[in-house]
């Protein structure tokens, strides 16, 4: 199977996830692939409990990049564009101030 079938077991079973006749969730390995012409798929799914059958007919369409909704400006998208990533240590050094921080962000701030 490859990873364009597995997706669409994936997302089937996201939107269909339990049998019609016991209520039961459906598990991926219940989740059988037919065939597809283009964009409309054709799957089968098993209930584990009552072993019933379900034909799904899915149309599947590729969608594009979703454009980026922000409150940035162009200046702050470009710095963090540039901007190093966060490395572990820095997790690290958060998590022990998190540890430590007893909630007081006024006095946090007013350090400053």
């Amino acid at each position: 199977m490859n990873g364009d079938e597995e997706l669409i077991r994936q997302v089937v079973l996201s939107t269909v996830c339990k049998c019609g006749t016991c209520g039961r969730q459906y598990d991926l390995e219940n989740v059988s692939i037919l065939g597809h012409e283009e964009e409309l798929w054709f799957l089968m799914v098993v209930c584990n409990r009552c072993n019933s059958r379900g034909l799904v007919a899915a149309l599947v369409k590729e969608q594009k990049q979703p454009a980026i909704v922000t409150d940035l400006n162009e200046e702050e998208l470009e710095r963090f564009k540039r901007a190093s990533t966060v490395k572990p240590e820095d997790v690290d050094e958060m998590r022990r101030f998190l540890e430590q921080f007893d909630g007081d962000f006024a006095s946090l701030f007013s350090k400053r």
